[in-house]
């Protein structure tokens, strides 16, 4: 029973990361190369899920994909992402996503508080893991931005 369950597991686990190396369109995140941009910067393939996201997307993707992408990632010295972030949520954000918004430091900054507001944002250096907790709610997300960019 045990066998089955680990074979099971590994085909699954299989399928979904062979979805992120090798769609079916030829698109490979983890594999495809960064676009140089004029300011200098690489930005990394970005899954179609996350595709309204440019800082989130690249860091979610990149997680995805392993270790040695997430260190790629423009804004990301060791395990810190140092460009702060500004969120945009199409709809009023859950209570569990506010309290994660809390955890991370993002403050409401669109003059509506608590569930009514759907622009968080922090300058402060944030810890690539604790990112990864918003990547459930990235259906949610409008778009986001840095905030210091430089």
């Amino acid at each position: 029973m045990i066998i089955v369950i680990v074979i099971i597991s590994f085909f699954i686990y299989k399928k979904n990361y062979s979805a992120l190396i090798n769609d079916k369109d030829g698109f490979m995140p983890c594999a495809d190369s960064p676009v140089n941009m004029k300011d200098g910067r690489y930005v990394y393939p970005i899954n179609p899920e996350y595709r309204d996201l440019e800082f989130l997307g690249q860091i979610f993707t990149a997680h995805d994909c392993g270790p040695e992408r997430v260190k790629k990632i423009f804004g990301v010295e060791g395990d810190n992402y140092r460009l702060g972030l500004t969120v945009w949520l199409k709809n009023n954000p859950p209570s569990d996503l506010i309290k994660i918004f809390d955890d991370l430091g993002l403050k409401c900054i669109d003059k509506k508080t608590g569930d009514k507001c759907r622009i968080w944002q922090t300058d402060q250096n944030l810890k690539v893991d604790d990112l990864m907790r918003l990547a459930p709610y990235y259906g949610i997300f409008k778009m986001d931005d840095c905030v210091n960019c430089r």
